[in-house]
């Protein structure tokens, strides 16, 4: 087939593209994002372990209380909150806005935490 002709032409842009994308996206590229993750933190002798956490944009975080006395993680102007949890008891949050979450415990407010979410 002599360079030059229509079908070439059609060869040669089809692989033209083709590598150009293998290029912009390497090898196993999807357009899928990743999967939430679900992550914990756990309440004992009266704080929020770990007390700063990074999670991405989605993901969601679960306390659990370890200790004897109930707890909360409360976001300061109340946006969200886990509710009264008793030892052993847990509460879900999922994270859908990216930025900074700080929080504490309704019933001891010297605990402190704080999430910062990631636009993935």
């Amino acid at each position: 087939m002599p360079i030059g002709t229509p079908k070439t032409l059609s060869v040669v842009a089809a692989a033209l593209a083709a590598a150009t994308l293998a290029v912009s996206y390497g090898p196993g590229f999807s357009r899928s994002t990743t999967a939430p993750r679900h992550h914990v933190v756990e309440i004992q002798k009266f704080k929020f372990m770990p007390a700063e956490l990074t999670i991405a944009r989605g993901d969601s975080v679960e306390w659990v209380n370890r200790d004897f006395a109930p707890h909360t993680a409360t976001r300061n102007n109340t946006a969200w909150d886990t509710k009264k949890l008793i030892e052993g008891q847990s509460g879900r949050i999922t994270f859908s806005d990216a930025g900074e979450e700080v929080y504490i415990c309704r019933f001891h407010p010297t605990m402190r935490g704080k999430i910062t979410i990631t636009a993935k």
